[in-house]
């Protein structure tokens, strides 16, 4: 089977030839071409580049556009970006929105011009025009909440929500709106739309504030990119949220993540009972650390749980500009291995 064709086996529950392999490789794909996350980011011919060489090396079954990928909608919002010349991931450095009343002097970005949205567009259809007859094309985008955060900072955000909750709903309306026009153009590419909502995670904030705040702006969300064309949306959250899984689920997420410090048996229960691909993570420290045969265990130890679910992927966190790449072709060898 084709990379394309497994993950479409997986979307109808079928068990494919095996199973799909996962890495989250966005910064790591630069160091395969000896560059910078910051050269790869704002350089659409790099991020092609870097994203063939890693399908290239890894034979993954799903490829991402992207490396700082919580920083798109906010950059072309005027969140002020930290680029470096080393090999750190860019990062927000000033949030544009230090007074609430400055929304109002904010209008949804036009993917096509704004910021770097154009040069992450273009570099997906780039790389979907190259590979994707063999291999699914994800496209990050930024969950509202995340998005809200770096507008207006995490700290003030949370202070707003009990000072002026009405400001912070309409700062989630407006982010809401934003990634609708920002993924919708991904879509309309013929991309997969992923939604990334890490500021969303447990214990970051509380499970009732994520079902007050985080679950109606990403279900309205959700529900609209499928309403133009995705066939299904990961709303995708690293760490334990068990405690939010169900709302994850009402949510309308294709695929719920049972990242390294889970309950994997629970995150099986909850994925059969949804009807919805799971997916296991493998810590990326120690697919980045090592040994080989550590990081081996932890793969047997996910597929004796979770192997027997024809939904069920491998994965990572986001592997490390600085894995070496013998750690993660290791655990693409054995999954051929254990071809069914």
């Amino acid at each position: 089977m084709r990379p394309i064709e497994r993950m479409q086996a997986i979307s109808r529950g079928e068990f494919p030839d095996r199973i799909p392999f996962l890495p989250t490789i966005l910064e790591h794909a630069a160091s395969l071409i000896g560059r910078t996350p910051s050269e790869v980011c704002r350089d659409t011919d790099l991020m092609v580049e870097s994203q063939l060489k890693a399908f290239e090396t890894y034979e993954p079954d799903i490829i991402s556009v992207g490396v700082d990928i919580y920083n798109i909608e906010a950059e072309a919002l005027g969140c002020r970006i930290q680029f470096h010349r080393s090999n750190d991931v860019p990062a927000v450095a000033e949030h544009p929105l230090d007074e609430p009343s400055k929304l109002k002097g904010l209008s949804i970005p036009d993917p096509e011009s704004s910021g770097r949205m154009p040069v992450m567009l273009e570099s997906g259809r780039r790389i979907l025009n190259q590979i994707g007859d063999q291999v699914t094309v994800s496209f990050p985008v930024c969950g509202a909440f995340s998005l809200a955060v770096d507008l207006r900072g995490f700290q003030a955000l949370i202070t707003d929500t009990f000072a002026e909750p009405s400001l912070v709903h309409d700062l989630l309306a407006f982010t809401t709106e934003v990634v609708k026009a920002y993924g919708g153009a991904a879509i309309k590419l013929g991309l997969r739309v992923s939604v990334f909502e890490s500021w969303a995670t447990i214990p970051i904030i509380s499970p009732k504030m994520f079902r007050d705040l985080v679950l109606p702006y990403d279900r309205e969300l959700i529900a609209h990119l499928r309403s133009v064309g995705a066939p299904g949306v990961p709303l995708i959250l690293g760490g334990d949220t068990s405690p939010i899984v169900d709302a994850l689920i009402e949510a309308g997420t294709s695929l719920v993540v049972a990242d390294f410090p889970t309950d994997k048996a629970f995150f099986l229960r909850k994925a059969r009972e949804a009807g919805v691909v799971l997916r296991g993570n493998i810590d990326p420290k120690l697919v980045q650390k090592g040994p080989v045969g550590k990081i081996l265990d932890e793969a047997h130890s996910l597929i004796d749980i979770c192997g027997g679910y024809p939904k069920f992927v491998l994965g990572t966190g986001v592997v490390a500009y600085d894995t070496p790449i013998e750690n993660v072709l290791a655990i693409r060898r054995l999954l051929e291995e254990l071809r069914r």
